[in-house]
């Protein structure tokens, strides 16, 4: 997808960098990339293992990237959230 697609590309780069989190660190080392006709995308290393956080890091790490680009629109309002 798109979004691991830039994962990969900010990892590979240096720009990502967390906390030392056990389960974040055991998640990520259960993930593995695939590369497809669409791109890359997450999988699991074992079916037993988990990686919703690797998920996450994928949708916060998109998500972040989107409110980056669009801070050029003035007081861009993002729903739920209240200064």
């Amino acid at each position: 997808t798109p979004a691991t697609n830039d994962l990969r590309a900010t990892v590979v780069h240096g720009g990502l960098t967390h906390g030392d989190d056990e389960k974040l660190n055991e998640h990520m080392l259960n993930a593995t990339v695939q590369d497809t006709p669409r791109g890359v995308k997450i999988a699991k290393v074992n079916r037993d293992k988990k990686i919703d956080l690797m998920a996450c890091v994928v949708m916060a790490l998109s998500r972040a990237q989107w409110l980056a680009s669009s801070r050029s629109q003035k007081n861009k309002a993002v729903k739920g959230y209240k200064r």
